[in-house]
């Protein structure tokens, strides 16, 4: 279970204006280098795990349908139908970002994970939403666990497990304190990540006390890549 961190985004990441991770434009070249480069035509499958009650609730289809100007990837729900894509500026620097509701759109390109050599990093920028409504703050702080052997659906694959841990305003103004962790084993020799695990929690200034929020706690299992 999450508890809710009460947190102001003043915190001393990077102060906003600076770049949003200093030197990160080398870093990106550097460490796509070891990372499947995107192509047009690479898919993923994931189930995707309740973590709640261990229950299956529906089945993923990524597929890569552009790579220029940016890296475009279709998602399709076996629940749903069509989702919102993904949109990145280059490998692991996502500029939309669907798997929240509403998506999220940062207006600096936002690592999806650790992508420095040493084992921490920071990111702070501005994100907004759909509607148009304005950029609201966002700061993540990435961590490397260390190299995990991961057996899922069968198959061993060798990946390097990290998580970001989120604090950001939402454009729900009901909702204080938002905290997200994002937990992910990313295989490079897939171009992406064998398993990722999401939860999160808010308080419900509604409510009043006892207003915890915990949100969906989902973690997607790779069925199928190529």
């Amino acid at each position: 279970m999450v508890t809710t961190i009460y947190v102001s985004l003043t915190m001393s990441i990077i102060p906003l204006g600076q770049k949003a991770i200093a030197g990160v434009d080398a870093n990106v070249q550097s460490q796509a280098a070891s990372v499947r480069p995107a192509q047009i035509g690479q898919a993923w499958v994931y189930q995707v795990r309740n973590l709640y009650n261990n229950l299956i609730e529906d089945e993923i289809t990524e597929v890569v349908t552009a790579i220029t100007p940016n890296i475009t990837i279709e998602r399709t729900s076996k629940k749903y139908g069509v989702l919102k894509p993904e949109i990145q500026s280059s490998i692991g620097m996502v500029i939309s970002d669907p798997y929240w509701n509403p998506s999220v759109h940062f207006h600096d390109p936002k690592p999806m994970w650790l992508l420095q050599s040493d084992n921490n990093q920071d990111f702070r920028s501005l994100y907004g939403v759909d509607d148009g409504s304005g950029y609201y703050e966002w700061a993540s702080q990435f961590s490397r666990i260390g190299n995990e052997t991961v057996v899922v659906n069968g198959k061993s694959y060798s990946s390097m497990k990290s998580v970001e841990t989120i604090q950001f305003i939402s454009s729900d103004f009901s909702q204080k304190g938002n905290t997200r962790v994002n937990l992910i084993w990313l295989d490079p020799a897939i171009g992406r990540w064998v398993m990722r695990e999401i939860n999160g929690a808010y308080y419900d200034a509604n409510s009043g006390r006892g207003g915890d929020r915990y949100e969906s706690h989902l973690r997607y299992e790779l069925i199928f890549w190529k």
